[in-house]
């Protein structure tokens, strides 16, 4: 069985994306999906959870966040996974310095696996669990022009993440899944993100799930149709 093809770009480190060409191309430039990862975690891994939410018609990358870091869990040897921007309570000028770079560096990833899958830059769509549902809020929040629409997985937004206040979203598509026993994101925190959502006039659809913070089969195929109906 052939290796995936994959895109290498060079960041602070050496990042690498996961790129899935349409199974069942309806087009020479099909609509492309970018799924970001939590944090700790990798492309890959998020391709084996996310895959099956790709429509056969869909290209699809799967990068890598932009820093390594080390995992620690009890009982388990160290690993390194990735993390998408470093997050700082103590400096909040750096951490919005980070975050700013974060979005600027997704978005020249979306634009160089267009290039690479030859899809269609006006029906992209993003999406994006945990710390890679944060910068999906945060980067469609400051450039809406170039989203179809987004979803995320168990993720969160602040009104101060988006300098200038909210965009005008006129119905732009965007679904919200949740999990009804999340510790680290809870529902409340949920129903504040669609709260701000709705304010900017997005078209927001929310999926509960009787789930952890976790990534699910189900939580999969009901991203998948969602996606289906937009195409």
């Amino acid at each position: 069985m052939s290796e995936p093809p994959r895109l290498s770009r060079s960041f602070s480190y050496d990042v690498e994306t996961l790129l899935a060409h349409p199974v069942s191309p309806t087009d020479d430039a099909p609509p492309l999906f970018v799924d970001l990862h939590g944090q700790g975690q990798t492309g890959e891994r998020q391709a084996r959870w996310m895959g099956p939410a790709v429509p056969p018609g869909f290209a699809a990358a799967f990068p890598d966040g932009f820093f390594p870091i080390e995992v620690r869990r009890p009982e388990r040897p160290v690993r390194i996974g990735r993390a998408w921007y470093h997050y700082s309570t103590a400096d909040r000028p750096a951490f919005l310095a980070a975050l700013d770079r974060a979005v600027d560096e997704l978005w020249a990833t979306v634009d160089a696996a267009c290039e690479a899958l030859g899809a269609d830059r006006g029906r992209v769509f993003l999406g994006g669990f945990s710390q890679g549902g944060y910068l999906t809020h945060v980067a469609c929040l400051r450039r809406p022009e170039r989203v179809a629409g987004w979803l995320v997985q168990m993720g969160g937004l602040r009104r101060d993440y988006v300098p200038g206040g909210l965009p005008a979203l006129a119905g732009k598509p965007v679904l919200l899944q949740q999990g009804d026993r999340d510790e680290a994101f809870t529902p409340a925190m949920a129903d504040e993100v669609r709260a701000l959502l709705d304010e900017a006039g997005a078209d927001v659809t929310v999926q509960r799930f009787d789930v952890p913070h976790v990534i699910t089969p189900e939580m999969a195929v009901a991203a998948r149709e969602w996606l289906q109906g937009l195409a």
